[in-house]
């Protein structure tokens, strides 16, 4: 399948995609992701600058996102099987075809030009799955979603918050909250350092259009309201052991980000 895109921006798509379908391969032991290798397979489009950009590290750090996401889910299933979960800036994300445990309600949300993409390459998979063309700041969109009574909401946002000023980000989740009491949201943050470093690579690139804009912590977080909880607030790759096969240089940027808590994996939990 020929797949043209209209900017940079929507080009950055493909590089999580091509970490979980073609990364994966390599490294399976934190995730794989069978949908996005067959996607990769269809599409008529050249990864080669992908591979050369994304070495090793960079790719372990996506599939680690990745492991992330499907972990939260899969924990708040076992005690909500019904859940209504939301996936923010879902992009290209194939997360329904790795946790669909075949009660839950997906909903796949992006601008209308990624959801176009999107429904070009990603078929629909079940009638539980539906995509939503919208802007996440927008919040008229908390109407489509259609909650069975009872029904608990979760909401994932991976890679997405850095795109936006705090003041954005706390004045969406503070309406998530006030919408959907008892809820949950989960979302990976970067600290300052590590938003200066990735923002000089990106000025190094040329790519202007996707620079990061916040660096959230517990304190500003916990400042926001009383209408939201932190569950979880712990460093990326908390969990994962480091393979020795992988390269030293890999290992020891794992190390440094976690021990200054570079890269900081958010849950939070909406009060009544």
């Amino acid at each position: 399948m020929a797949v043209t895109f209209n900017d940079h921006v929507q080009e950055t798509l493909c590089i999580p995609l091509w970490c979980r379908g073609k990364a994966g391969d390599r490294f399976p032991e934190i995730l794989i992701d069978k949908q996005a290798g067959q996607i990769i397979e269809n599409m008529e489009y050249d990864f080669s600058s992908i591979e050369k950009e994304y070495e090793e590290y960079g790719q372990i750090c996506c599939l680690v996102r990745a492991k992330l996401i499907d972990d939260a889910v899969h924990s708040f299933l076992v005690q909500h099987p019904d859940a209504v979960i939301v996936n923010i800036g879902a992009g290209l994300d194939t997360t329904f075809s790795r946790v669909d445990n075949g009660s839950l309600t997906w909903f796949d949300l992006d601008l209308p030009e990624v959801i176009t993409l999107r429904e070009t390459l990603i078929p629909s998979q079940s009638q539980r799955c539906t995509n939503i063309a919208a802007d996440v700041l927008e919040t008229s969109w908390f109407e489509r979603i259609s909650s069975p009574e009872g029904c608990r909401f979760f909401c994932i946002a991976g890679g997405l918050f850095h795109y936006f000023p705090e003041s954005e980000v706390k004045m969406l989740i503070l309406k998530m909250a006030e919408r959907f009491p008892q809820g949950r949201i989960v979302f990976d943050t970067v600290s300052k350092t590590a938003l200066k470093i990735a923002n000089k690579k990106i000025n190094k690139s040329g790519n202007f259009g996707v620079k990061m804009l916040s660096s959230l912590n517990r304190n500003s977080v916990e400042s926001w309201s009383d209408k939201i909880e932190i569950e979880e607030y712990t460093t990326f790759f908390r969990n994962i052991p480091r393979n020795s096969r992988w390269r030293f240089s890999t290992r020891m940027n794992m190390n440094i980000v976690d021990t200054f808590k570079m890269l900081r994996w958010i849950q939070l939990c909406f009060r009544r």
